[in-house]
């Protein structure tokens, strides 16, 4: 940007008592000339003093707030041109015909509100929530170069000069997921030898005490992603990690706020028999309960059997007496009967 100097007559530009005079005399000029051509006057304009030279973009000025942003280059143009006509402040008003006409004011300045950085950031700390982000470091903070947040004059050589856009700082929650052996289904092996065609319930409570640990771990992880990413509570005890510089998406279509979502948790109480294994378990009580009666039948024959091969004397001996005997077996007539049987058999 070069230095904008006034070229046409500069001889007829002067400054006396804060006022440009504009003289449109000849050189020499007569004394009628004098008398009948009168100069223009009109006051300087009121120098902006807060001016901080941080930009890299030319020709233009930045109002933030009480301050002038700009390039040193267009300081130096500011301060050095001596031109009225090209000047950042409005040096006084000429008729010109049927019209006023301002002098100066053509270098363009941009104004950036300033009071709404700290409502823009703490609505974006709001959504940033749901994001996992912990923090931001907007354009209105961080370290400062001249009074000026050295974000902002970043944002700014960006938008309006042909620079890359700035990279961003943020903190991010680390949510330090559970190990990833917890994840993994490798060790899962399943060891339920088939026994007489159904599983062993046994093994099976084995196996399900590993995975209801497992489980449990699974379902606290799933938890604390869904707080975080739906109801934007910050995950308790865990890491940050911080980002530096990095160029982020400036993208926002996703909307936030009264989205539901359901937090489930199960527990592993027992095994229970399929109707297979149920019919397999009925069938075997059966069979077992059916050998147990002909066994106890087998032993009631094997008894009488007994019972009825014994001498008379012995079965005498067994009833205690043979007055006991014959009461015990329908009186003395049977008695001599089996008196009589036992001869015939020897």
């Amino acid at each position: 940007m070069e230095i904008t100097k006034q070229n046409q007559n500069p001889q007829r530009y002067s400054k006396k008592d804060k006022q440009w005079i504009i003289s449109a005399l000849p050189t020499p000029a007569t004394e009628k000339e004098k008398r009948e051509i009168k100069p223009l006057k009109f006051d300087v304009g009121l120098p902006i003093t807060d001016i901080k030279a941080v930009l890299d973009v030319d020709g233009i000025l930045v109002k933030v707030g009480t301050q002038y942003l700009c390039s040193k280059n267009t300081l130096k143009v500011i301060t050095e041109s001596n031109n009225p006509h090209y000047d950042v402040v409005a040096n006084g008003k000429i008729p010109v015909k049927t019209k006023t006409v301002t002098i100066g004011k053509t270098i363009p300045i941009i104004s950036i509100d300033s009071t709404q950085f700290s409502t823009q950031g703490s609505q974006r700390d709001l959504v940033n929530q749901n994001a996992g982000v912990k923090s931001v470091d907007y354009i209105y903070e961080g370290n400062l170069n001249e009074g000026v947040p050295v974000n902002l004059i970043k944002q700014i050589n960006y938008t309006l000069g042909e620079e890359t856009r700035p990279g961003d700082t943020f903190e991010l929650y680390d949510l330090k997921l559970a190990d990833a052996s917890a994840y993994s289904i490798e060790p899962l092996v399943v060891t339920t030898t088939q026994e007489d065609g159904k599983f062993d319930t046994q093994k099976l409570d084995s196996f399900l005490l590993g995975t209801k640990d497992r489980l449990k771990i699974l379902q606290q992880d799933f938890n604390m992603i869904k707080d975080t990413f739906y109801a934007g509570i910050a995950p308790l005890s865990k890491g940050i990690i911080k980002i530096e510089d990095r160029v982020a998406s400036a993208q926002d279509d996703t909307s936030f706020g009264g989205d539901t979502y359901t937090k489930k948790s199960s527990t592993t109480v027992g095994t229970q028999q399929t109707p297979k294994d149920d019919a397999i378990d009925a069938q075997k009580k059966a069979t077992e309960e059916l050998a147990k009666k002909a066994a106890e039948a087998l032993k009631v024959e094997t008894d009488a059997l007994k019972t009825t091969q014994k001498t008379l004397s012995e079965r005498v001996a067994d009833a205690g007496s043979v007055t006991d005997y014959v009461r015990q077996n329908g009186g003395w007539d049977k008695y001599v009967k089996a008196i009589q049987a036992e001869k015939e058999k020897k």
